[in-house]
């Protein structure tokens, strides 16, 4: 998505620190786990919270959640990133939990509505 010069100044660097965090998620591995996670928490400690934390949880929930195979190496990496980074974010887990919980309830309506 194309944003005009004048308002990415207007965001706040939000837009950029989501693409830096989305590019440090694309790159976490087991082995590079506590030099990701310091980037990470350092992203975070940076401007505003909530928007790197949103992106955070989106990008988690998308690994875990995906249609097609999910493989459990990657759910644990994601997992043990957060819990890295409760000390500087401690309600990173508790933003990604309700996320959880509201899309299994959506998915759970979804599958009862069509099974009625």
């Amino acid at each position: 998505r194309y944003v005009p010069p004048a308002l990415r100044a207007a965001d706040g660097g939000d837009a950029a620190r989501g693409r830096q965090l989305r590019g440090l998620l694309n790159r976490l591995s087991e082995n590079n786990l506590p030099s990701i996670s310091a980037e990470v928490a350092k992203l975070l400690g940076e401007g505003r919270q909530r928007p790197m934390v949103d992106e955070m949880v989106t990008a988690v929930l998308g690994a875990a959640l995906s249609e097609e195979h999910v493989l459990p190496q990657i759910a644990l990496t994601n997992a043990a990133l957060v819990r890295a980074l409760s000390p500087a974010a401690p309600h990173l887990a508790a933003f990604l939990v309700e996320a959880l919980v509201s899309r299994f309830e959506d998915d759970y309506a979804a599958r009862r509505s069509n099974a009625c």
